[in-house]
């Protein structure tokens, strides 16, 4: 996750995609619970490397938390590490 004029734009890239069914991105104020910002569909099995991202518009101010929950065809979960971006409260942006 990183900073951007318009919010907190996430990039991940998956290589060797196999049965998944969608990724969504979490945001947290705490790092213990998370609400849900947006969902990717997958682009399908591949063992070539697939570039996903997606734009949180309205992100925390602070130090908001961001995690990557990736969703199988059998519904089964996993998640990313957790990482953080710093939000000014005057709205300047500052990656951490």
């Amino acid at each position: 996750a990183f900073p951007v004029s318009e919010g907190v734009n996430t990039k991940w890239a998956v290589e060797n995609e196999q049965d998944m069914a969608y990724y969504e991105v979490e945001r947290s104020r705490s790092a213990i619970t998370w609400e849900f910002v947006g969902k990717r569909p997958s682009q399908g099995n591949s063992s070539n490397i697939k570039n996903y991202e997606l734009l949180d518009p309205n992100p925390y101010r602070g130090a908001p938390y961001y995690r990557l929950k990736q969703v199988d065809l059998i519904h089964q979960h996993y998640f990313s590490n957790v990482v953080s971006v710093f939000l000014n409260e005057d709205g300047t942006l500052v990656q951490v």
